[in-house]
């Protein structure tokens, strides 16, 4: 919601943008319009301006100055030509540490689905939050941004000139054929996020424009994402007429010397990625599900985590100055082009090392001497000479499984069924022992209750004189408590004292 509410104008053609002269904090909603319109009289301060509904605008013009928060355009498939010649900019600062600060909001600028858009003037050189989804696939001079300088965020998936830009918080473009990005003077940048890099025209200009034997090196404060998604720009490998294919694209980051955070790269295919320069990653480096790939890390010298899962057909990467790190977790196809010491600087893994080799010709020992020095505080590690204190971790179900490795989870899953088959049957058969004792034991204990209950109920001997002491007679039921018997005594009658006269003497 606005800061600074004011009118709000509906324009659906010339006769409506006549009217409108200046308002502060007003907002202007343009729909249903065609053509050309010109706002000849706008001058001032404005909110935003939103564009919609109008697929036969042509021409859209703001020839004075004014000033500007927010313009949105979506839908706008006719329209060819955006002029803001006298807009007055608000310029963003950035610290060295990747911070902005500006005096004035700049420009919020948001066009979708403009195809026609070839021209673009706009009197600024910072952005709040450049979107550029669905224009022209040419870049030129004077399409936006070819002057920007610095920006909140720029998110894009069209061919931009980008050769001015030096500062960006959060910048994501997706590649598609035939754009030519060049980031010569990118110096700091907040989150990136490439997608589809791949589709970069053999990747040379964009190799180039990170290169440190050209340029400063490049500060990623945050994170670095690079993801292949081929619903947003499918993969269009470059055909040669003398060979199928022409080989398989260079992506070369060699001018990024740090990430902040978290460095991830999924979903390529048949593309070889390089971080040359690259020394230090904040984070963790994620590297997954990846087809027919090479990765260069040669001078990554510390890292909070190295994950690096389920690429098919790759050899995971060597780290030959990695010095110290957290954790690591290796599932693939491990190098051994250089011996079994896949980390020979390394110092201080202070977390697990887990490495789960697909190749059978990996061997462990060098890891495992690493362990026994104290420079791995926990190794998981399969293959040959695996002789960690912690049990080794065998991948499951993947096709490059060794016949060894396979035999041996045959082996160990049979002798562990048999055990579990030995331990149910130990266990019926000691509680069938104890059932059987108990119900012995119960069988017993009736048999001389029905002893002691018949010698009860045969009755008192009565072939011979007895003496009873008159206070009752006490017998004893079967199977039943003892009941005493009272003897009642006779009641006289209450008049049981009678006088007799007295004799006459």
């Amino acid at each position: 919601m606005s800061d600074c509410p004011g009118e709000v104008f509906t324009i659906n053609n010339q006769g409506d943008a006549d009217k409108v002269n200046s308002s502060p904090c007003g907002s202007i909603n343009i729909q249903q319009a065609e053509g050309t319109l010109n706002f000849a009289n706008l001058t001032g301060s404005w909110d935003m301006i939103s564009v919609s509904n109008s697929p036969g605008l042509q021409t859209l013009d703001f020839p004075q100055s004014f000033t500007l928060n927010s313009l949105q355009i979506s839908d706008a498939t006719s329209l060819t030509e955006l002029s803001l010649p006298r807009l007055v900019g608000k310029r963003i600062t950035y610290t060295e540490n990747g911070a902005y600060i500006y005096e004035y909001r700049p420009l919020d600028l948001s066009i979708t689905n403009a195809p026609n858009l070839t021209a673009i003037y706009i009197n600024t050189t910072s952005f709040g939050n450049l979107e550029l989804l669905g224009m022209p696939g040419a870049a030129n001079d004077d399409v936006v941004p070819a002057k920007v300088v610095t920006a909140l965020s720029i998110y894009t998936n069209s061919c931009l000139n980008t050769s001015s830009l030096e500062d960006v918080g959060d910048l994501r473009f997706v590649g598609v054929v035939g754009c030519h990005y060049q980031f010569r003077n990118l110096k700091s940048v907040g989150n990136l996020s490439i997608v589809n890099a791949a589709n970069f025209p053999s990747c040379d200009l964009l190799a180039a424009g990170f290169s440190t034997s050209l340029f400063d090196p490049l500060l990623v404060n945050e994170s670095m994402i690079l993801d292949n998604n081929a619903n947003e720009a499918p993969y269009s490998p470059i055909v040669d007429n003398n060979v199928n294919e022409a080989p398989y694209p260079n992506i070369a980051f060699n001018g990024i010397s740090q990430v902040g955070k978290d460095l991830n790269i999924t979903s390529y295919a048949n593309v070889n990625i390089s971080f040359g320069g690259l020394t230090d990653i904040g984070a963790s480096v994620v590297v997954f599900n990846n087809t027919n790939c090479t990765f260069n890390f040669d001078h990554v010298s510390s890292a909070t985590n190295i994950i690096m899962l389920d690429n098919a057909d790759t050899i995971l990467p060597l780290f030959p100055e990695l010095e110290t790190v957290e954790n690591v977790h290796f599932r693939g196809h491990i190098d051994t082009s250089t011996g079994p010491n896949i980390f020979p600087v390394l110092t201080l893994a202070r977390g697990t090392v887990v490495v789960e080799a697909w190749n059978a010709d990996f061997n462990c020992s060098a890891l495992v001497s690493l362990k026994n020095q104290n420079k791995i505080n926990n190794l998981v590690c399969n293959g040959m000479d695996n002789s960690t204190s912690i049990p080794s971790v065998i991948p499951s179900g993947h096709e490059g499984l060794s016949t060894g490795t396979k035999a041996g989870i045959g082996v160990g899953s049979s002798i562990f069924g048999l055990g579990i088959v030995l331990a149910l049957a130990w266990l019926i058969l000691h509680f069938q022992r104890r059932l059987r004792s108990l119900e012995t034991a119960r069988l017993q204990g009736a048999t001389d209750n029905d002893k002691d209950s018949a010698e009860d109920i045969s009755g008192p001997e009565l072939n011979g004189t007895y003496e009873a002491d008159g206070t009752g007679i006490i017998r004893e039921k079967p199977d039943d408590h003892l009941v005493e018997l009272r003897v009642n005594e006779p009641e006289l009658p209450e008049d049981h004292l009678v006088e007799l006269p007295a004799r006459a003497t």
